[in-house]
């Protein structure tokens, strides 16, 4: 049996050496934009909040970050920008439903998230998810 958890910024210092490593690959994949620090930092400030999966022994096997955005139209969307760890396949049972209270609490109408890699709208489709856009980057050399 697994739960889902939120983790109160007071407890995020405890917590982040747990976790920090579970999102050691979406960091990798995120095109320098964000770091370790800068996820922390975002937890710590509030501007993002931190949840955990744990099974019955209270290993932590998934966390993953959310950030409401309020748009100039009004709409309201739940972001997942980070999540990491192993075994969302089999979680998505208790994922789905958690993350759809998260965001009610929170008075929206959505969840979005960044997919870096296919294989996790693959996954999500069969959930509802669906692609909005993509984003496409240009490197400016030197």
């Amino acid at each position: 049996m697994h739960t889902i958890n939120h983790v109160p910024k007071n407890l995020v210092p405890f917590i982040w050496p747990r976790v920090a490593k579970l999102f050691e690959k979406s960091i990798e994949l995120a095109c320098g934009e964000c770091t370790e620090n800068t996820e922390y930092d975002k937890l710590m400030t509030g501007r993002t909040s931190l949840f955990i999966v744990q099974d019955k022994d209270f290993n932590i096997s998934l966390a993953f970050t959310t950030h409401v955005m309020e748009y100039d139209t009004g709409l309201r969307a739940m972001y997942i920008p980070m999540m990491g760890g192993t075994g969302l396949d089999s979680l998505c049972h208790i994922f789905m439903p958690a993350a759809i209270g998260i965001a009610k609490i929170n008075k929206c109408t959505e969840i979005r998230g960044m997919s870096v890699r296919n294989g996790w709208l693959r996954k999500l489709k069969k959930y509802g998810w669906e692609s909005v856009h993509e984003v496409i980057h240009y490197k400016i050399g030197e």
